[in-house]
């Protein structure tokens, strides 16, 4: 896992909605938080959030895993269901603290279950098999409301 430099300083004011607006590599996970609520949600100083946010690969391999556009990924109807599925309310999960097996419950509902390959931390929806179904890549961007951890998988919701 390495770290991530966004090029924005993760001052008291930056949120993890900011963070994500100016991160070249979340051009995807920020248009499709746009077409609903997400964004405005992981913006909100009250409460802290821990955003697993799928790189522009990550749609990049979805769209080919369906044999669609990036643009088709990204305009899903169930979108929003997706990305609250990347999203965790009221925690800050700090990568150091995740251990094989943690079970953490998203905004959405699913489930993932936190498995350990090789040393890398992987998300495990609750699909069928107990395998990864992203890894985190780079882990502990730190923001005034929370913490973000880029994956190269797209977590889609069981339901």
């Amino acid at each position: 896992i390495t770290g991530c430099d966004s090029g924005a300083d993760a001052g008291p004011s930056t949120t993890a909605a900011a963070l994500i607006n100016v991160d070249p590599e979340l051009t995807n996970f920020r248009s499709a938080a746009f077409r609903g609520t997400v964004l405005g949600t992981i913006n909100r100083y009250s409460e802290d959030y821990t955003v697993f946010a799928a790189t522009d690969a990550a749609f990049q391999a979805a769209a080919e895993t369906f044999q669609v556009s990036v643009g088709d990924v990204v305009g899903r109807p169930d979108i929003e269901d997706v990305l609250f599925a990347h999203v965790v309310q009221n925690s800050e999960l700090m990568s150091g603290n995740l251990a094989d097996g943690d079970q953490i419950v998203t905004m959405q509902g699913e489930t993932l279950t936190v498995v350990i390959v090789d040393g890398r931390i992987g998300l495990d929806t609750e699909d069928a098999d107990s395998e990864p179904n992203a890894f985190i890549v780079a882990a502990d961007v730190d923001a005034s409301n929370g913490v973000i951890h880029k994956i190269d998988g797209l977590l889609l919701p069981t339901e």
